[in-house]
């Protein structure tokens, strides 16, 4: 059985490691239709730190034709999650783009390690264009 330990009784920890890993991002869905992202991240980050124009859209690893992304909206989904709206002027050209983010198999997203922190401050686990992550899930403009 587990027993209580009284505050009286408490025991210092004898070694305390800091959280030194930053979050990584796990999966990404897109929809062209309202101009969406929905992120998922492998840890509880700080939405309200999440900088677009360290992500990028791009068709595939080693992508040929990129998106650098900018303002927008983005909404906490949960602790480990956001929605992120695209601004008109990205959403725009890339319904003009025939090349990129047409279906999940040309919709891959790279990321810097200053696009978004978690609660320690530590930064994204940066993902490089060979390391590009796709699309998890795609809904076409209607």
């Amino acid at each position: 059985p587990i027993l209580p330990i009284r505050a009286g009784d408490a025991i210092q920890a004898s070694k305390v490691i800091s959280d030194g890993t930053g979050p990584r991002l796990e999966s990404f869905s897109f929809n062209l239709n309202d101009g969406s992202m929905v992120i998922t991240f492998s840890e509880i980050i700080q939405s309200n730190t999440f900088l677009a124009s360290y992500f990028f859209l791009q068709d595939g690893k080693h992508g040929k034709s990129v998106v650098q992304l900018d303002l927008g909206r983005i909404d906490p989904v949960s602790e480990t999650v956001v929605r992120y709206f695209l601004s008109s002027a990205i959403l725009n050209t890339l319904k003009t783009n025939r090349d990129l983010v047409t279906n999940v198999s040309n919709t891959f997203l790279v990321a810097n390690e200053s696009g978004i922190k978690d609660v320690r401050n530590n930064g994204l686990i940066g993902i490089s264009d060979s390391e590009a992550i796709q699309a998890s899930d795609f809904s076409e403009d209607i």
